[in-house]
């Protein structure tokens, strides 16, 4: 049974570094996980892609409420890997019931594009974050927890690398 994600986003809070709030965010698209494949494995009776362990890189972005100094200090700070955790809930419409979602990724905040100023509008400026650490938690469980530093990923609970890293250490 898989997990079924209800569709409206709850205005999730931003906080950077140890917790430090940066604002509200209206839109929060979580780093795409694109495994690669290369090359081929043949057998006797079958040929199969190789799995390498390694991952396209992680990027999110966030698109905020309103314009967030604290974020738009952070941006292209080199080499700081910033933590920015996304933290709010997710529901269905059609019933009451919240699930709580906690995105962290830790990384580079690479750009920053500013939304147009329009009077009695707020901003929307939309940050994406490069990073070389991702976790996502939903409802208390973890869903997914990828480590570039130390070669982690983890769908479901089950590290799918394991396998390749203990081949590599012997």
């Amino acid at each position: 049974m898989g997990v079924s994600f209800p569709k409206t986003l709850h205005n999730f809070n931003v906080f950077i570094g140890d917790g430090n709030l940066a604002g509200i965010a209206t839109e929060v698209v979580l780093p795409k996980i694109d495994i690669k494949l290369e090359g081929m494995y043949a057998s006797m009776f079958t040929e199969f892609p190789v799995y390498t362990g390694e991952l396209t890189p992680l990027q999110c972005t966030i698109r905020m409420a309103e314009y967030s100094a604290a974020m738009q200090f952070l941006v292209g700070k080199f080499p700081a890997q910033i933590p920015v955790t996304v933290k709010g809930s997710i529901g269905d419409d059609r019933s009451a019931q919240e699930i709580p979602v906690t995105a962290i990724i830790t990384g580079i905040i690479m750009s920053y594009t500013p939304s147009a100023f329009a009077s009695g509008k707020n901003t929307d400026d939309t940050y994406t974050v490069t990073g070389s650490y991702y976790k996502l938690i939903y409802n208390g469980q973890t869903v997914v927890e990828i480590n570039f530093a130390k070669n982690v990923l983890k769908l479901s609970g089950k590290d799918v690398v394991e396998e390749i890293r203990k081949r590599i250490l012997v």
